[in-house]
């Protein structure tokens, strides 16, 4: 009985409207696993940092326009201390003063970079140890003092916004007044 040896190693036919797989790099693969899997652990570590930064900074709380946020970060505790102990308390949040309201869009774009801004300075520590308003930030503030108090202003002669003029705060008190600092926030709690 003779016996067929193969001298290669039956392929079945790709059949008459099928190509034959070819691999999509010819030659050794070996590598792009290896890179493969390299990719894919940097990518699960990048994941797993943002998550758990995401849940230590309480990021869901941002979505809020509760005032108790700005507490998240320890620096805010003085303006969050001295508003609370103001008449606004009754009437604004945080967000009210701080973030346009022109439009939805405005409020969320200014509210996402002030954020992501925000978290930058506090995760790195670059805080100052007095709070001044950005430029940026003292016109959002002003366009909301006058939008809040318009039938007031509406009846003197700051009706109309000077740039180069007076703000709002340079002759009425803001609900900031006091404290201006991380180290008198104990003072404006407790009393001299």
């Amino acid at each position: 009985m003779d016996r067929l040896i193969p001298t290669e190693p039956h392929q079945p036919s790709p059949g008459p409207n099928r190509a034959a797989a070819e691999p999509l790099f010819p030659g050794n693969t070996a590598g792009l696993g290896l890179l493969g899997s390299i990719v894919g652990a940097g990518a699960g570590i990048v994941a797993g940092l943002a998550a758990w930064v995401a849940i230590i900074s309480q990021a869901h709380s941002y979505l809020s326009d509760a005032p108790q946020t700005c507490v998240n970060c320890h620096v805010m505790r003085s303006a969050y201390a001295s508003w609370s102990h103001s008449s606004h308390r009754e009437a604004a949040t945080c967000n009210d003063c701080h973030v346009p309201h022109e439009s939805f869009l405005s409020h969320w774009l200014f509210k996402a970079q002030d954020g992501l801004r925000h978290a930058a300075v506090f995760t790195l520590r670059w805080e100052p140890q007095v709070l001044i308003l950005s430029e940026r930030a003292k016109r959002v503030v002003e366009d909301n003092c006058r939008r809040c108090h318009e039938e007031v202003i509406h009846e003197v002669s700051l009706a109309a916004f000077d740039p180069a003029g007076p703000r709002c705060w340079d002759c009425h008190p803001s609900p900031h007044a006091q404290p201006h600092s991380q180290s008198s926030y104990g003072l404006w709690i407790e009393g001299p």
